[in-house]
């Protein structure tokens, strides 16, 4: 999450911020750092991810919520449709894309390693396509 760090410097001895009295010192500066968060950038999408059963759905939906940043992660089995709703100020779709190929499942933006396809339980092997 990206935040903008800003600095007041205080001086006297008493400050008040957001309702909260802080002592401070009268002999020395006093330094408050605030962090405030950065507008969100909610974003909306999705695009077909390989894949064949309900472990399958498991392994994608568990990925991809350990993202930062992804707040909804669904994948559906006839489909191979996968919609999620992620936050762009905290992980690029690229990134979705990646980490989603890095389980097992190729994605238009990213194939997943044929050694961990090769891994995937019997029922996950899925037909892949070649890519030009």
């Amino acid at each position: 999450m990206s935040q903008e760090l800003v600095t007041f410097i205080v001086l006297g001895s008493k400050a008040r911020l957001r309702g909260t009295k802080l002592p401070l010192d009268n002999k020395y500066e006093e330094y408050i750092h605030l962090n405030f968060e950065s507008k969100k950038d909610i974003q909306k999408t999705s695009f077909e991810v390989e894949g064949v059963c309900g472990m399958c759905k498991a392994r994608i939906e568990k990925q991809a919520y350990s993202i930062k940043g992804v707040k909804s992660a669904t994948w559906d089995i006839p489909t191979h449709q996968f919609f999620v709703i992620y936050d762009a100020s905290e992980t690029s779709l690229l990134n979705i894309h990646k980490q989603i190929a890095a389980v097992g499942h190729d994605t238009p933006l990213a194939t997943s390693e044929q050694s961990t396809y090769d891994n995937l339980p019997m029922c996950c092997l899925y037909e892949r396509k070649v890519k030009e």
